[in-house]
């Protein structure tokens, strides 16, 4: 999943457990109207919305390391937002 990131250049930390967060502020400042949680949701992933968490903001988000197969659809599904990243 990580390796699939960095070809994203999806900016993360590294896990210490099965979640990575992610940080999509620069590409949710790019693209106003885009919600990507929404977005995914309508794919049928969830993922956690971060921006409660103390010391993070709007653009911060939770992912599961899930099966290969999950971890797949998602990183497809990231692929084909074309998210100019």
């Amino acid at each position: 999943m990580v390796s699939e990131l960095n070809k994203l250049r999806i900016k993360y930390y590294a896990p210490a457990a099965n979640y990575i967060l992610l940080n999509l502020r620069t590409i949710e400042k790019e693209h106003e109207n885009f919600d990507f949680k929404e977005a995914l949701f309508k794919q049928g992933i969830l993922i956690r919305d971060c921006s409660n968490y103390e010391g993070l903001e709007k653009g911060y988000y939770r992912i599961a390391i899930k099966s290969h197969e999950d971890n797949e659809k998602l990183i497809h599904i990231l692929n084909s937002m074309q998210l100019d990243i």
